[in-house]
């Protein structure tokens, strides 16, 4: 009976450790893509400025086609 506690704990151990190591993949998974999501928003934010500004200017800014 203790030897069966032992190697359920230590299952269970390793379940936790390989859990853990995975919030740990998915956190920085989940960081490198807000940092790009980041990087494409500053992008379209500068090319929305620019649009912005050339309509100030009193240029027609350019349509998108879909």
């Amino acid at each position: 009976m203790m030897d069966d506690n032992k190697q359920l704990a230590q299952r269970i151990d390793g379940a936790i450790q390989s859990a853990s190591q995975e919030v740990t993949n998915l956190r920085s998974e989940l960081s490198a893509t807000s940092r790009r999501l980041a990087e494409l928003g500053a992008t379209d934010s500068g090319s929305m400025l620019e649009t912005l500004q050339h309509n100030h200017n009193g240029r027609t800014a350019p349509r998108r086609v879909e």
